[in-house]
């Protein structure tokens, strides 16, 4: 598992057959998929907190302000960086 990322989230085992010539036998192969990270999976989960996200937008509101930033933009920005903030924080405690 990668630490940076904690690995992947929804991870899938996927069987195949695969025919041994020199046996002249079937063996079942298991292949992993990875799908998102858990880091990913963490960030999207962010935006689950209501208070935290006004929060947030008030922080937002007061960028543009002071910029002059398109709100969109900032908005965007602030998000992401919260979102992914918050992922490495859950990473960080669940690795204790």
């Amino acid at each position: 598992m990668s630490e940076q990322n904690g690995g992947p989230a929804f991870p899938q085992m996927l069987s195949r057959l695969q025919y041994d010539e020199a046996a002249d036998i079937h063996r079942t192969m298991i292949d992993s998929t990875g799908g998102m990270s858990l880091r990913d999976w963490f960030a999207g989960q962010a935006p689950m907190s209501d208070q935290a996200w006004r929060g947030l937008i008030d922080v937002a509101k007061q960028d543009l302000i002071a910029a002059g930033t398109a709100w969109p933009d900032v908005m965007a920005t602030r998000l992401a960086e919260w979102a992914y903030t918050y992922a490495d924080a859950m990473l960080k405690e669940r690795s204790k």
